[in-house]
This record gives structure tokens, C-alpha cells and sequence, in this order.
């Protein structure tokens, strides 16, 4: 065989860059739909109460469920495509790492990949969890939030409270949840190699609970930095949730967050992979 054949069979097999893109799409609009109750039910925990004050307990059980519901239109509208550029950095990083497709990457890739992706998604993630905390506590119409956004922040810096420490969060959450769910997908395949949806699912669930475990006291702090519009300092905040129940506050809304990291990571991330690896069978041959 020929230098040449080699390099044309390469090519051949490399699926195009934007099935990252489709199978991230897909996966985050399934998870929002799976999840978002569970989120909300978070937020409110996270602010001691807070936002349920505008939702009493005499409401009758549908309104009270539907509730749970507000604030699903920006990650409806958005996360599918805040979904497919994650997926898509990951899976594209990966090969610029030299990760063959279809091949397994070495742990090391994996979670370099996976780092990359968080960092490289904060910026653009940013506004959209700023907007859906933002109307998860207070309420109101999409259009709302914004404006009460815009005049908090005294601009576009409004949808931008505690940058860096969402920075952090993504970091941190990316490489753990993506980490952990390649991990675990290996060290629980079969013997032949094989990897069921059973073991993705697996797989997935326990990779959302480990991630969100990791990252919750920060995200706890984000969340009320987020929904007072973001013009008080971290520390500031520490101080405030530590005095209102020392280290257990961090985890205050953990249990609601587990039950939704559980089911949304082991749909999402199995779907995601079973999108991306059939597009590229389909077009990997047409590069």
C-alpha cells in the first residue's frame, strides 16, 4: 500500500466537523426537557426559600408544578446550541489531540479535551444561566429578566455577574462530567468491548451526580450572585451562606440537583453518543 492510499483511507475515515454540532443539539434540547423541574427546584433551595415566596403553598398543584417550569424557555431555546458547540469543541479537540476516530482516547486526552471544552464554553454560557437564574427567582416574563438584568448591571455587564467564578465552574464540572463518564463507560463495558445503552445510561447518571457533587458550593454561590444581579463580592456571599448554616448550606437543593443530574446526564450523553457515532458512520466515507 502506498504513502498515498494510506493518507486517502485516513481521510476517508474522519468524520466531518459538524456532526459534533448535530449530536450536541440534539442531546441538549433531551436534556432540558428531562431536567429543568429539578433545576428550578434547585435555584429555590440555593436561595433559602426566596423564590418560593411568589409561589405559596395554597396554589393549586398544577400551577405549583408548572412553576417549576418558568425560566425553561432561554435553556429550551438555547441549549441545544450551547449543547452542540460544547459536544462539538470536545469532539474536534479530541482529534487535534490525535485521537483517531472511533478510537479510544488515552484518560489524559479525555480530560484535557474536556477542560478545554468547559473554559472554552464559560463565555458563551454565561448570559443564558444568568437569564434562567435570574427569572427562576424572580419571576416574570423572559423579557424581564433582561431589562432587570441590563439595569443591575448597568449594561451587557449585567448578564455577567461573578465571571470568573463561572469560569471556574465549567472548568471544574466539564472535566469531571466528561471525565468520569468515559471512565466509567470503560471500566464497566463488556468483556468483548461492547458498550450497551445500559452501560451508557449507567454511565451517564453516574458521571451528572459525581460532576454536580464536585462543583455544587460554587454553584450555590454563583446562583445567588446571579439572581441579586451580581453586584456583591464572592466573598462576601461565603460569608453569608456560611452564617445561615455553616458548611451544610453549601449543599442546600443537593438532593433536587442529584435527582435531576442522574436521569438528565444518562439521556443526554448516551444520545449524544449514539447521534454522533451513527453520523459518522453515515458520513465519515464522504470526507
Amino acid at each position: 500500500m502506498t504513502s498515498s492510499s494510506v493518507g486517502s483511507s485516513s481521510n476517508a475515515s474522519t468524520p466531518p466537523r459538524w456532526i459534533g454540532f448535530a449530536s450536541g443539539a440534539v442531546a441538549g434540547a433531551t436534556g432540558v426537557l428531562v431536567g429543568h423541574g429539578f433545576d428550578t427546584m434547585k435555584v429555590e433551595a440555593q436561595l433559602g426559600g426566596a423564590a418560593r415566596a411568589a409561589q405559596p403553598a395554597s396554589e393549586p398543584l398544577l400551577r405549583r408544578t408548572l412553576a417549576l417550569y418558568r425560566g425553561i424557555l432561554p435553556p429550551l431555546l438555547t441549549t441545544g446550541g450551547l449543547r452542540s458547540i460544547y459536544f462539538a469543541i470536545f469532539e474536534n479537540t479530541k482529534l487535534q489531540l490525535g485521537v483517531q476516530p472511533g478510537a479510544d482516547a488515552p484518560m489524559r486526552t479525555t480530560v484535557a479535551a474536556a477542560a478545554i471544552t468547559g473554559i472554552c464554553t464559560a463565555p458563551v454560557t454565561q448570559p443564558f444561566v444568568t437569564l434562567k437564574v435570574w427569572q427562576q427567582a424572580n419571576g416574570g416574563s423572559l423579557g424581564a429578566a433582561a431589562a432587570g438584568l441590563t439595569r443591575s448591571g448597568g449594561g451587557v455587564r449585567g448578564f455577567f455577574p461573578g465571571f470568573w467564578l463561572h469560569c471556574a465552574l465549567e472548568l471544574m464540572g466539564s472535566t469531571v462530567y466528561l471525565g468520569v463518564y468515559h471512565f466509567a463507560k470503560r471500566t464497566l463495558r463488556r468483556d468483548d468491548g461492547a458498550e450497551p445503552i445500559s452501560v451508557r445510561v449507567l454511565a451517564g447518571a453516574v458521571a451528572g451526580c459525581t460532576a454536580w457533587s464536585s462543583v455544587y458550593p460554587v454553584d450555590v454561590l454563583r446562583s445567588r450572585i446571579m439572581s441579586s444581579g451580581g453586584r456583591r463580592a464572592v466573598s462576601d456571599v461565603a460569608r453569608e451562606v456560611y452564617a445561615s448554616g455553616g458548611l451544610r448550606a453549601f449543599y442546600r437543593g443537593i438532593s433536587a440537583t442529584l435527582m435531576r443530574a442522574g436521569p438528565v446526564a444518562g439521556v443526554l450523553l448516551p444520545v449524544n453518543d449514539q447521534i454522533y457515532e451513527a453520523l459518522s458512520k453515515r458520513y465519515g466515507a464522504a470526507v
